[in-house]
């Protein structure tokens, strides 16, 4: 109750499922325009930041209120409903 109380104009803020492999191109698209004698030094350090953020982020980790709303459009589509 307390999630259809926030109204339909609620959004929860959840990460893509792919954000780190996101991240990590654009890390390296940003490393490719540094002086090549820097490169590796940075792939090495943007490698170590994203393994860290791979092990504090398992892939199933979902927002908690984000099962909820798949269950509530599951009904919603099951049933033929719509919210009005």
């Amino acid at each position: 109750m307390g999630l259809l109380q926030k109204g339909l104009k609620y959004n929860i803020h959840t990460k893509r499922k792919n954000w780190i492999q996101t991240l990590a191109l654009e890390a390296e698209t940003a490393i490719t325009k540094l002086p090549t004698n820097e490169r590796d030094v940075y792939r090495k350090l943007v490698a170590e930041h994203i393994e860290k953020l791979q092990k504090q982020n398992p892939a199933h980790n979902t927002h908690p209120e984000a099962k909820i709303i798949q269950s509530i459009k599951r009904k919603l589509k099951e049933h033929d409903s719509m919210v009005k």
